[in-house]
């Protein structure tokens, strides 16, 4: 008698679910977030006990899944639908068509309707709904697709002088906090250290050089898997040469010597570098040009102007500074030539050696000529008597009557 009123009620539970269908609760709106570029799953999937439910009443066969999002850019904000798969698996969607979306394929007939996007774009962000109609049941989902963002921001901003410091904090747009804040330099991680201390979102950068300048990396990764990356480059100004140059002139020329602010700011009028003179002669002031150069000219140079010359500026508080040396040479075989040649004082040594060696060739060349012209007489003297001894008679017969006359 139990089990007939247990049979009874459950085929009275069948009849009234096949009459009003299975109504699926509505979830509240949830919240996905993507990165520009990659491909990023909306999901709408049903839960473990309707996909049994309908495995058994074969409803999946025959479904629609319909996808739309909010526009609110238009006069009249509406939902528009963006993609649709009817019963037989016939797929249309807005026109223009859109090629990165989809569905997931065989995943439809076990319960997973989710909508990717593939790859996605900034303008996506926004609100998307769907609906998945099959017989006598119906699941709807909610979804807002924001994009996870990082941005760098320097401290303070712009250039960073030599010696300098910089604290560069690494933000992003997500609410919750992420798990790590990773920094690096291309592949390197940074590892803490007394110039560089990396604290979670901040880095900090003490006694900057040139060789800091360039790109620095922020990772930012979350509990549920997703991540993002950007890059902050880095300006480092400092005084060119880096380190002391010297310069090698011909007496009486014309030289240039080096100072220039790198990388070039552009155009800043009023920088003026000061230019102290070798052997306390005093200074000199040499204001850049619209390629932030401040060279030092100098006429007709002689030997009481070589020496160590010290460029240096004042840039934003700091002051920066350039050492060149002037190296003077004389000489009749130097002083005629072309001063630009001089300039470039790493050949002066290799033009000297191939000087030497040539010197050294041609003295061995005429000694071996020497040594040839002595040896060649005496090797065929012989030869040289024997052909000059007819002429030496015939003359002695001509000279004879002559003799005998004057007699």
């Amino acid at each position: 008698m139990l089990w007939e009123v247990r049979s009874l009620a459950q085929l009275l539970l069948l009849l009234l679910v096949a009459r009003a269908g299975t109504q699926i609760p509505r979830k509240e709106v949830q919240v996905v977030w993507a990165k520009e570029g990659s491909p990023v799953q909306l999901p709408c999937i049903l839960s473990s006990i309707h996909q049994n439910l309908s495995r058994k009443h074969s409803f999946l066969w025959r479904v629609t899944v319909t996808w739309q999002r909010w526009q609110d850019r238009t006069p009249q904000a509406s939902w528009y639908t963006v993609f649709r798969v009817g019963p037989g698996g016939v797929r249309s969607v807005r026109l223009p068509p859109q090629p990165r979306l989809q569905l997931g394929g065989l995943s439809l007939h076990q319960g997973d309707f989710s909508l990717w996007l593939r790859p996605a774009w900034l303008t996506d962000a926004g609100e998307y709904r769907a609906r998945v109609h099959f017989e006598n049941g119906d699941l709807r989902c909610h979804l807002c697709l924001r994009f996870g963002q990082a941005s760098v921001t320097a401290s303070p901003p712009g250039p960073i002088v030599t010696s300098g410091l910089v604290l560069l904090n690494c933000s992003f747009n997500r609410p919750d906090l992420p798990e790590a804040v990773l920094w690096s330099r291309g592949r390197a991680p940074i590892i803490p250290s007394s110039r560089h201390l990396p604290v979670g979102s901040l880095l900090f950068l003490s006694h900057v050089t040139l060789s800091d300048a360039g790109p620095w990396d922020c990772h930012v990764i979350y509990p549920d898997g997703f991540n993002v990356s950007v890059t902050h480059y880095l300006a480092i100004l400092g005084l060119e040469p880096l380190t002391q140059k010297t310069v090698y002139v011909g007496e009486g020329s014309k030289v240039e010597l080096p100072c220039h602010l790198s990388p070039a700011p552009g155009t800043m009028p009023g920088l003026i570098a000061q230019w102290t003179l070798p052997w306390g002669r005093g200074s000199c002031l040499v204001s850049g040009d619209d390629k932030s150069s401040f060279a030092l000219r100098l006429d007709h140079v002689s030997r009481a102007q070589a020496g160590t010359y010290n460029c240096s500026l004042s840039f934003q508080g700091h002051q920066l500074s350039a050492a060149v040396t002037l190296a003077v040479i004389t000489g009749a075989q130097l002083s005629g030539r072309n001063p630009k040649a001089l300039k470039g004082g790493k050949y002066l040594p290799l033009l000297l050696s191939f000087g030497i060696l040539l010197l050294l060739f041609s003295g061995i060349g005429a000694a071996v000529f020497r040594f040839r012209q002595r040896k060649l007489p005496g090797s065929f003297s012989a030869l040289e008597d024997a052909a000059q001894r007819p002429q030496r008679q015939n003359k002695a017969e001509e000279m004879e009557p002559e003799s005998q006359s004057q007699c």
